[in-house]
């Protein structure tokens, strides 16, 4: 590997939140079913979207024009009225519209991300409800999948891309798109089938970053890490960056650096950025 940058920089002042996890023995009363659905996804905007907030979500791309939904739910309860609320209260809600399939997790305290907004209902619940969640999509779909506590892979997609987790991996495979692929916890692995042409970003705060692209691979590429290294097993050459942010502050300019770095891969091209905190970022070219 080529060594690009080495940034061991100190921080001070990041603030990592992590949500925690009741023990298995504080939920004594179990229950578990598999929920199925296919549906058709055809015509534009040929959107497959996937929001779900305790489980795994794995996507694959496939012909045709179905969209068919293995969904695993496990239910741990407190006692048995809570596990008859639990199914009561959450569901897994599965819809399509012309150009669109929506698979949603929906639960009294899920107010589509904006809880300021409508009355969630935050009272604390004696239960825990999973889905783990597959899904096999026509390929040529825009995967727009989200989860928060759960890893995410997508495989063999041609579409572009937006994914989502904040506890969790990414894994992805055989992609043809470009798009936004971001995660909190969780190393991100992103494999190209075909070169990005549009801007891509690919960020973690806790995680380790690998790209994957195709032979000829032309882009110009942005890193901004703190505590890890930048290599690539490809050649590149420098590009400038902006200047550092300035501040007047008791008579006196302060610069804050946005400790960005950006090289070009051969004859430069979209660009794509990669941001970690704790990690380092890792590119390589023609390999599986």
């Amino acid at each position: 590997m080529k060594k690009l940058l080495s940034l061991m920089l100190a921080a001070s002042g990041i603030g990592i939140v992590c949500l925690a996890q009741d023990g298995d023995d504080r939920w004594p009363v179990r229950e578990q079913e598999t929920v199925q659905k296919t549906m058709t996804l055809s015509g534009e905007p040929m959107r497959l979207i996937v929001s779900n907030f305790n489980g795994y979500v794995h996507v694959r791309g496939t012909t045709g024009s179905q969209v068919h939904v293995v969904a695993h739910k496990t239910i741990r309860a407190e006692t048995g009225p809570d596990l008859a609320q639990a199914k009561n209260e959450v569901k897994l809600d599965m819809t399509e519209q012309p150009g669109t399939v929506d698979i949603e997790y929906k639960a009294p305290w899920r107010c589509n991300g904006h809880c300021d907004d409508c009355n969630c209902d935050n009272r604390r619940r004696f239960y825990d409800v999973r889905y783990d969640i597959d899904v096999d999509a026509p390929r040529g779909a825009r995967p727009v999948i989200s989860s928060l506590n759960g890893s995410i892979a997508v495989d063999q997609m041609d579409g572009d891309f937006d994914v989502h987790t904040v506890n969790g991996t990414i894994e992805m495979s055989g992609m043809g798109g470009s798009g936004d692929v971001h995660t909190v916890n969780g190393h991100v692995t992103v494999r190209f089938n075909k070169n990005p042409i549009r801007a891509t970003t690919v960020k973690s705060v806790n995680g380790q970053l690998e790209a994957y692209f195709q032979r000829g691979f032309s882009a110009d590429l942005y890193f901004k890490t703190l505590h890890g290294p930048v290599d690539a097993n490809f050649d590149v050459t420098p590009l400038p960056v902006s200047a550092a942010d300035a501040e007047r502050k008791d008579g006196m300019f302060v610069y804050r650096s946005n400790r960005q770095s950006a090289v070009r891969a051969g004859q430069g091209g979209p660009k794509i950025s990669f941001e970690t905190v704790n990690g380092g970022i890792r590119l390589y070219e023609g390999q599986d």
